[in-house]
């Protein structure tokens, strides 16, 4: 039903933009002479509707359709969106059989989708897309291939017709890994076909980009990238910063296969691993170092994201962890000192409570504390150790 309905209104949007475009761009009517005496203004009807423009341009050969369109001096656009609703009721019925087995499933019962079935409705849209492109060749497109996200990959940096080319090519890897995925829906995912799949799509990519061009693919679309990016958000790098730490970042993935923010085993991925921090701080100098080094924390950079999600200021994360810190080291005075388990409770005790009267201006209320305390904060609920459990 839901299908039925969907196609039901892109055929009605496409065929009232027709009948828009056709009434707002035919030549105006000669207007009237002035009348005489003031009368008074009532509601304009729109012009009526040619209700033959449709019959005439209409034909099931759907290449002629496209053709009659452009003729007509329709936009882009609109011939998109028209072609589409004509393909969207061309395929409603394959569409309907596919799924009609999840129709006739009680609705008490779990809706898990036959893998076949998920892998013939990926074909089915891929054959659409692919007969939308055939009608229409560039203008399939929604719009500038180097502006947009194809499958969230940035093609910006490339010229028109490359990037096009280029799309053209990760969509291929991307039916492969659709089916791919849908073959493994009703047993174990094997990972490893995935990498591969993905080292086949890279090399084809390194053979179709020049150097140059392929280190600005990978700056924008690699899993290095995307990671390095969610990495160094509270970082704020510049452009010139990000292209300094993505080689060596990337040096690192190569080598240990994992992202270097996640805490590492063995001595040798270990000493990498700072290695690593040594060289990017190197590398951004004193100061941008010192922010790096805090901004990649792991608190830091979950407080960070709540601070946004609250709405704070964005000064409010480093107010929160110079406060962090100094407790810390508070922290660590108690334990250091003379004092007995009993006085070390109450002092801690104490001190969690002067944090939390500290932190609550800065976080707005108590529920932003809560809040904290899940997000950046989990320093705070350990402010006072648990007390060990006698044995049995």
């Amino acid at each position: 039903m839901k299908t039925i309905l969907r196609l039901a209104l892109l055929t009605s949007l496409a065929l009232n933009a027709l009948f828009a475009f056709l009434t707002f761009t035919r030549p105006a009517a000669p207007a009237p002479s002035a009348p005489a005496t003031p009368a008074v203004a009532s509601p304009v009807a729109p012009p009526p509707i040619d209700q033959n423009v449709w019959p005439d341009l209409q034909t099931d050969d759907l290449s002629t359709l496209a053709a009659r369109l452009r003729a007509s001096g329709f936009p882009p656009s609109l011939i998109r969106a028209i072609l589409a609703a004509q393909l969207d009721e061309q395929f409603a019925a394959r569409r309907k059989a596919l799924l009609s087995a999840d129709a006739n499933l009680p609705f008490w019962k779990g809706q898990t989708r036959d893998p076949k079935v998920t892998v013939a409705l990926a074909q089915l849209d891929r054959e659409r897309e692919k007969l939308l492109r055939q009608l229409l060749g560039a203008d399939a497109e929604t719009d500038d291939p180097r502006s947009r996200l194809y499958q969230n990959r940035s093609l910006d940096f490339l010229p028109t017709d490359k990037a096009a080319a280029l799309g053209s090519l990760l969509r291929s890897f991307d039916d492969r890994r659709s089916d791919l995925y849908a073959s493994g829906l009703s047993a174990n995912i094997d990972r490893t076909k995935f990498d591969a799949l993905d080292k086949e799509q890279h090399d084809a990519i390194a053979r179709f980009l020049t150097p140059a061009e392929l280190l600005e693919y990978d700056l924008r679309n690699s899993q290095i990238a995307n990671s390095l990016r969610t990495n160094l958000s509270a970082f704020n790098p510049t452009e010139a910063e990000f292209r300094a730490i993505y080689p060596l970042q990337a040096a690192f993935d190569e080598r240990f296969g994992g992202n270097s923010f996640i805490i590492l085993t063995g001595d040798e991925r270990f000493n990498a691993q700072k290695l690593l921090m040594d060289q990017i701080k190197a590398t951004l100098g004193p100061e941008r170092a010192a922010d790096y080094e805090r901004a990649t924390a792991y608190d830091y950079r979950r407080t960070s994201q709540l601070v946004e999600r609250l709405e704070l200021p964005p000064e409010t994360t480093n107010n929160l962890w110079t406060v962090q810190k100094e407790f810390q080291q508070r922290r660590m005075d108690i334990y250091r000192s003379t004092a007995s388990p009993e006085e070390r409770t109450q002092q801690f005790t104490a001190l969690e409570q002067e944090a939390i009267a500290r932190i609550t201006p800065l976080l707005g209320s108590a529920s932003g504390v809560e809040a904290y305390k899940q997000y950046g904060g989990s320093w705070l609920q350990s402010m006072v150790p648990r007390p060990i459990p006698p044995r049995p």
